[in-house]
């Protein structure tokens, strides 16, 4: 390695020859040295030594310019600087294996390809700025000189073979030009994949929507949550599912835990599953939380509609408002109809059948609290009242019962009631029921005046009637029957929630609640080996006027007798 300053100077011979020889290792080296030359000359030659890099010196002299750079260990050009590489007059090309492109990049005006024989990073783009903009960019130009609606912008294809060694695009991004007018632009984006051997629009973002399965193909959409692989999922069956894949309904279904239930075909647009499951409405706690019927008359035809200022629960058929449940739970019925307003069907043909049932948890038996009370006049006049004791008062005092000639037949006279009614013991009692709740024995308790089923029986059997014992009635008397107590096992037989239940874990029930209730509950009737006997008081009544009248006649005949005596 040698530099020179390359000024040959006047001496003897041999200096002048070893001067030149200098001067030739000089040019030989590339002037290679651990620092630049100390003269330099423009278009001057320099190898850094230390470095391994060549430069050459600018045509103005007055700066080193970088060429390239040679591996210590290697021996190999690692890399190469340079503003333009220009293929040859061959036309063959220009093949590099490593290039640094610096400062103003480069530009290719034909397609270009980039081909490595192993899976490594085909193309990188690296940004080393530190600023928040954006980059590094990868920019896709139409440089139209006409641009028109619908042209294509451009795409990225991802190709591979098939089977039979053809070039398949398996998947696409395209974007084309929906509108190219100045200030009202838009465009189309969308996403293909190859499904069963046709390209399929996956995701396509129009104008005005972006829509998933724009072909309508048997695709299903699914979005995961974190602990849920079917959050949401829309299938290609035409369903919505949220928590699960939707399988009923034709609408949405959302599902915690399969039941293994059906659904049916008049209420299966929304279908909600789940071991437990629910609709919540949550509104203000000054406004209200609606259920709306429409129709195309009317967009609120009917509705069910709470309260939360009153916490009342109304219920509108009709338009017209029809049921107010109070947050006492006082309920009310309005009708405007001249037809019935509360009508309860029961349609069993067969075994006991019941209809409505007053129950008072109260031990109220007094006629200053009432089952039943009919109003008229505008609500100013009590009509008619069943009171808790039993009472019943008519503001009428009218009883009856239909007794038109046409319904009738076989119509006779009626046998003699005299000896019945002679017969039949007008008693004094207390009831057993009334007066468990009584000091002192019962002896508070109330005294009545009436009949004893059992004497009235030898009398007039045809006064009595029989029915199945209630549970006060087996309090009263064990001949009736048996109650459910805590040793039977049929209430035994309750589940309660446990501290590995859901539901004690979310806070909504305590461990010991009950889940699953027993089988029968203390005090239901279990068996019954006798039934309860009663009198009918209407057809006494009758009994007793057919009495008074045979009275009557026998009185008349006194009296005509005595007439008769004394005349």
């Amino acid at each position: 390695m040698s530099q020179h300053d390359y000024i040959i100077n006047n001496a003897t011979f041999p200096n002048v020859r070893s001067d030149l020889n200098s001067a030739l290792g000089a040019v030989a080296t590339n002037n290679a040295g651990n620092s630049a030359p100390s003269t330099t000359y423009a278009n001057q030659w320099w190898f850094d030594s230390d470095g391994n890099t060549l430069y050459m010196r600018n045509k103005d002299n007055d700066a080193w310019v970088t060429v390239l750079t040679i591996g210590a260990t290697s021996d190999d050009v690692e890399s190469l600087t340079a503003n333009v590489i220009s293929e040859g007059t061959s036309a063959t090309g220009v093949t590099v294996d490593g290039m640094l492109i610096k400062d103003g990049g480069f530009t290719a005006t034909v397609g270009s390809t980039i081909t490595t024989a192993d899976n490594t990073d085909t193309l990188t783009l690296t940004s080393t700025d530190a600023d928040a903009n954006v980059g590094p960019n990868l920019r896709f130009y139409r440089n139209s000189g006409s641009p028109a609606d619908s042209d294509q912008l451009g795409n990225v294809k991802f190709k591979g073979r098939n089977d039979n060694s053809e070039d398949v695009t398996y998947a696409e991004f395209v974007c084309q030009i929906k509108d190219a007018s100045d200030g009202t632009e838009d465009s189309r984006f969308g996403i293909f994949t190859m499904v069963a051997g046709t390209e399929t629009s996956r995701f396509e973002a129009l104008p005005t929507e972006s829509v998933f399965n724009q072909n309508s193909a048997d695709i299903n959409f699914r979005v995961e949550s974190n602990n849920n692989e079917n959050m949401f999922n829309v299938q290609g069956a035409d369903r919505v599912g949220i928590g699960s894949i939707a399988d009923l309904g034709v609408g949405l279904h959302i599902r915690t835990a399969d039941t293994g239930a059906s659904v049916d075909g008049n209420a299966d647009e929304l279908v909600i599953e789940g071991t437990r499951s629910g609709l919540s409405i949550l509104s203000a706690n000054n406004d209200f939380g609606y259920i709306l019927f429409g129709d195309d008359g009317s967009p609120n035809i009917g509705s069910i509609r709470y309260g939360h200022s009153a916490n009342d629960l109304r219920i509108t058929v009709g338009g017209n408002e029809s049921m107010v449940i109070a947050s006492t739970g006082e309920t009310t019925h309005t009708a405007s109809i001249n037809d019935v307003a509360f009508y309860v069907k029961n349609t069993a043909t067969s075994g006991n059948v019941y209809g409505q049932q007053i129950q008072f948890s109260s031990t109220a038996n007094d006629t200053s609290s009432y089952f039943f009370r009919c109003l008229g006049n505008n609500n100013s006049t009590v009509r008619a009242v069943i009171f808790s004791n039993g009472d019943f008062d008519s503001a009428t005092n009218s009883y009856g019962a239909t007794s038109d000639e046409r319904i009738k037949q076989n119509i006779t006279d009626a046998n003699s009631q005299w000896d019945d009614i002679k017969g039949l013991r007008v008693r004094n009692f207390k009831l057993k029921d009334e007066a468990r709740t009584e000091a002192d024995g019962g002896q508070a308790a109330k005294t009545y005046l009436g009949l004893v089923a059992q004497e009235t029986e030898t009398v007039s059997p045809g006064l009595v009637k029989s029915r199945d014992p209630e549970k006060s009635d087996i309090i009263s008397s064990s001949e009736f029957g048996t109650l459910y107590t805590a040793d039977d096992s049929e209430t035994q037989d309750a589940v309660l929630y446990t501290s590995d239940d859901q539901e004690v874990i979310d806070g909504d029930k305590n461990v010991g609640d009950i889940k699953t209730p027993s089988t029968k509950q203390i005090g239901e009737v279990k068996t019954i080996t006798e039934q309860v006997k009663s009198v009918s008081y209407s057809v006494l009544y009758m009994k007793a006027i057919k009495a008074l009248q045979e009275a009557m006649t026998k009185i008349e005949d006194l009296e005509a007798r005595v007439t008769t005596l004394e005349g």
